[in-house]
């Protein structure tokens, strides 16, 4: 008895582990977010901008060294000590360089920011993509047990001799297409089921199941909001300000080129030998400019303007394709609006159709061929309705990371 209770007991727990796991949307967001390896790159080069901050920094600080000798001749010895420190006080981009560093790691971040929400949403894409596949499953599953059932009735009415063998072949014809289209959708999960498996950083061989979302309900604020929010949020649109920012720091730079190099020292030196001690020290204060670099700097603050003005343009140019992306988003959402209303009463329809015309094959006031067409129009209707609400949850979606929200 205790034998038989282990072996259930070990059966159960394969059957556990070997259970697909179930990720609601969350879960695999999380999961992208941690696991992704696009991220991991960004998050490295974040990183590295970060240090490009601090190594501008360092130059504020002053440098200093020291040195010792020893030296001998004649029966005679010296030791010899200095230290000296010097201080940059001032050279042309000191402080800037540090404005332009810090601004870049700022760009990075929201650069950054950006991939995430990509990433996002393209994870909520993927998630979508596969309910998608999942409800086109039960449909087909749905219309393929109706096509079953109504080729047995014919084969039986078949066998009465109310009907012939080609309606027999028609109704078989019509199971086997759906059937067919139930295997291609079979395959088409599987697919979307890999891909949203890369996107989490996982293995593609992973099994697992996705809970069902709500796709019923949206909630996008309305295009007047969106607009209003539009350039404040948009993480893409942030980081090209701060490009141009960049820009404009990278002209004060090439300005201050003309300005001249000052900076500050102190040494102090102590000698040894076998007559005396003799120390010493120093300080100085020099001045450095140049006078003429063959029109260098000239041309590099006319190259540096050259790109600002890119910039300022490039900025612009963000806007227009900004507003237009969001406008599309908001016109494909009532889009998908119009067509799921349609679609929900062209099913409605449908599906009065064909019991109509079922009932009439069965009393022998329609043919096989108004059924199959009935069935047909049937199937189409739920295809467009499922496809319809996943793909306006998608647009959601895209509304959603274009805000930021």
């Amino acid at each position: 008895m205790k034998r038989i209770y282990i072996t259930g007991l070990l059966l159960l727990m394969a059957i556990s582990l070997s259970a697909a796991e179930k990720l609601n949307l969350e879960q695999c967001v999380q999961a992208a977010l941690k696991n992704n390896k696009s991220l991991q790159q960004g998050s490295l080069s974040v990183q590295q901008t970060a240090l490009g901050t601090k190594s501008a920094y360092a130059s504020l600080y002053p440098s200093a060294s020291a040195s010792a000798s020893e030296s001998g001749g004649n029966g005679s010895s010296k030791l010899g000590a200095s230290a000296s420190i010097n201080q940059s006080l001032y050279s042309p981009g000191l402080y800037s360089e540090i404005k332009l560093a810090r601004n870049k790691t700022e760009v990075a971040r929201l650069d950054q920011e950006e991939l995430e929400a990509e990433v996002r949403s393209g994870v909520e894409t993927a998630y979508y993509n596969i309910l998608t596949a999942q409800g086109l499953l039960n449909v087909y599953r749905e219309n393929l047990t109706a096509a079953a059932e109504n080729l047995q009735m014919i084969q039986t009415m078949y066998k009465l001799g109310t009907k012939t063998e080609s309606d027999v072949l028609k109704a078989e014809v019509q199971k086997g297409e759906i059937e067919n289209s139930l295997i291609d959708e079979e395959l088409t999960l599987i697919n979307k089921k890999r891909s949203l498996a890369v996107l989490m950083g996982t293995s593609p061989e992973q099994e697992f199941e996705v809970e069902e979302a709500d796709i019923e309900q949206i909630t996008t604020p309305t295009l007047t909001e969106a607009k209003a929010v539009l350039f404040k949020n948009n993480r893409d649109y942030q980081s090209l300000q701060k490009s141009l920012k960049s820009e404009q720091i990278s002209l004060k730079i090439a300005k201050e080129a003309y300005l001249p190099t000052i900076s500050a020292g102190y040494k102090y030196s102590k000698d040894w030998n076998t007559a005396k001690t003799v120390g010493s020290n120093s300080w100085s204060i020099s001045v450095d400019i140049g006078l003429f670099d063959g029109f260098s700097k000239k041309q590099n603050v006319q190259k540096t303007k050259l790109s600002l003005k890119s910039a300022e343009v490039g900025l612009q140019a963000k806007e227009q394709e900004l507003l237009s992306t969001l406008l599309n988003y908001y016109s494909d959402l009532e889009n998908k609006n119009r067509i799921i209303d349609l679609q929900e009463k062209t099913l409605e329809s449908a599906r009065k159709n064909y019991e109509l015309v079922t009932r009439q094959y069965e009393l022998g006031m329609a043919t096989m061929l108004d059924q199959t067409t009935a069935q047909v129009s049937v199937l189409e209707a739920q295809t467009n309705l499922v496809k319809a609400k996943y793909s306006r949850k998608t647009v959601e979606s895209q509304i959603r990371q274009l805000l930021a929200l």
